[in-house]
C-alpha cells in the first residue's frame, strides 16, 4: 500500500472519530454532547455515504465541520448511522464537529465482522 495513504482516511481503514454537535460551529466546539465512533471506511453496501465523502483523504488530527440541518440523516450517514446507536441525540444537531482521532489498519476478521453487522442493520425493516 502507498505509504502516503497509511495515515489518511481511505478504503478499508478503521477510522475513530470524536463527534460533537450544536446549533452552530462555536456551540459544537464547546458542546459536552460528544460521541466517539469507530468504523471501517468504505464498506457500506451502497458505496461511500455523503458523510464518508466529507472525511475521505483527511488525516488524523483533522477537524471537519458539517452543516447537517435539513439533511436526511439516514441518507447522509448511510451505514455509519449504525455506529451512532443507541444514543443518537447528537444527530439532532444542526452543526457537527468531527475530529479524526485515529486511523488504523483493521484485521481481516474485523472487516468481516463489521460487514456482518452492517448487513444485519440494513435488513430492510423499518425498525432502525
Amino acid at each position: 500500500m502507498d505509504q502516503a495513504n497509511n495515515d489518511k482516511v481511505v478504503y478499508l481503514k478503521r477510522v475513530t472519530l470524536v463527534v460533537s454537535g450544536g446549533s452552530s460551529r462555536s456551540e459544537a466546539d464547546i458542546s459536552q454532547m460528544r460521541k466517539r465512533i469507530s468504523f471501517i471506511f468504505g464498506i457500506g453496501t451502497d458505496g461511500l455515504s455523503p458523510f464518508e465523502m466529507e472525511l475521505s483523504g483527511r488525516a488524523a488530527g483533522d477537524v471537519v465541520y458539517l452543516d447537517i440541518s435539513g439533511r436526511n440523516r439516514r441518507e447522509f450517514f448511510g451505514h455509519v448511522l449504525l455506529w451512532f446507536m443507541p444514543e443518537m441525540e447528537i444527530l439532532e444537531s444542526e452543526v457537527m464537529k468531527v475530529l479524526i482521532e485515529r486511523i488504523e489498519q483493521p484485521s481481516q476478521r474485523d472487516v468481516v465482522k463489521e460487514l456482518a453487522e452492517i448487513s444485519e442493520y440494513s435488513h430492510g425493516c423499518s425498525c432502525c
